[in-house]
């Protein structure tokens, strides 16, 4: 192409910065134009990641690869966790990465691809496709030849010729010293059908592309149609769905350090007992008193009733502001802020997570009376 003409639709100047480039694309035998476009009507083009399939993970296969996956992971998790030291976050963070690496590795991966308006091409489509791959190769290799003199056919110049997609009459001994003098004229009229030829099958293949997306869009109309009434579509017309909001972390307010105060053997069994509990707290001992630190939302029920009903002294109450990720942590911490603000005037600056009999519950202490007080949830409210 050397010129072309273009028409802005607001009359004024729309096109700038027009420039040429070679196209990385081997069976491409021209260079590209690449021009922007100052219209209104005309949006940027999506990025290329956007055109592109999601890579996924395979999973057609789980079955058979699920021992395989699941003895890497047990191989690797151990080192990965320990690498990650005493936090979780990072331990379960590095989790995931092995979990993910093994099956990526094992399973495979799907995706990656350009989307395609149309899953599967015809075969007519496929079979214009090919012969216009064939005819570009040709006509880039009988320009490539002008300079190397006599060399051998290329098996898309033999394929090309035994179709017919030359000048007639043609000789075997022309493909092989196509620029020779007595074969000149016949290689520039070979040149000129091959780019008439190239032409019609592009033609062909736009206009054949054009009427199947047109058929798969009916055909994709004709279906949603026919799902309206059977397949929900009025009912996520009418009522869509709000998109689902989780948050993994969340901030307690909670107090976590617990001082308590006695006498020796009542702080040594209180020691056995947190020891035996397992729930992860920092317990600290000193002569006369022992600090639990760390301490999460559901743990304060069951280390509580390990000090009731002994001659122990709960001295402060004191921390907060923990990242909690638990469900029951995080439930906890969305009670302690609501009893905090529903009854603010009330002398109570901790609360404390109980469950029993498959209910869960709130209690909750006070730092000046040094007691439990009255449970969060009474009898008469309702609960939400």
């Amino acid at each position: 192409m050397d010129a072309f003409f273009w028409k802005s639709k607001s009359g004024k100047p729309s096109i700038s910065n027009a420039e040429a480039f070679q196209s990385s694309d081997p069976t491409l035998d021209h260079a590209a134009v690449r021009v922007i476009l100052r219209e209104e009507q005309i949006g940027d083009m999506p990025p290329l990641e956007a055109l592109r399939r999601p890579v996924r993970i395979r999973l057609d296969r789980w079955r058979d690869k699920r021992e395989a996956w699941q003895k890497a992971v047990d191989s690797e998790l151990p080192a990965a966790i320990t690498d990650a030291g005493s936090d979780p976050f990072q331990a379960l963070t590095a989790a995931k990465a092995v979990a993910v690496s093994c099956a990526r590795r094992i399973l495979g991966e799907s995706g990656g691809k350009i989307r395609s308006p149309i899953p599967h091409h015809s075969g007519e489509y496929i079979r214009l496709q090919s012969r216009l791959r064939l005819l570009r190769v040709v006509r880039r290799e009988l320009y490539t030849r002008q300079s190397l003199g006599a060399i051998p056919a290329s098996k898309a110049m033999r394929k090309a010729y035994d179709a017919g997609l030359c000048p007639q009459p043609a000789s075997v001994a022309a493909l092989s010293d196509a620029w020779a003098p007595q074969h000149r004229k016949w290689t520039e009229a070979w040149l000129r059908l091959l780019r008439s030829l190239s032409h019609d099958a592009l033609e062909s293949l736009t206009e054949l592309r054009c009427s199947a997306v047109a058929a798969a869009e009916r055909q994709s109309q004709q279906a949603a149609i026919a799902r309206f009434w059977t397949g929900g579509e009025i009912r996520r017309l009418l009522r869509p769905q709000a998109p689902a909001l989780h948050s993994p972390l969340l901030r307690c307010d909670a107090p976590d350090t617990l001082l308590v105060a006695g006498s020796a053997a009542s702080l040594d069994v209180l020691t056995d007992k947190l020891g035996a509990l397992g729930h992860g707290a920092r317990v600290s001992r000193a002569a006369d008193r022992v600090t639990i630190s760390a301490l999460l939302p559901t743990a304060w029920f069951q280390i509580l009733s390990l000090v009731a009903g002994t001659d122990l002294v709960i001295q402060a109450v004191t921390g907060g502001g923990a990242v909690v990720y638990g469900v029951g942590d995080r439930l906890a911490s969305c009670a302690v802020f609501l009893r905090t603000t529903v009854y603010a005037h009330e002398d109570i600056h901790g609360c404390f997570s109980e469950q029993l009999h498959g209910e869960r519950g709130l209690g909750c202490w006070s730092r000046s009376v040094r007691r439990e007080v009255a449970s969060f949830f009474r009898p008469t409210e309702p609960v939400c």
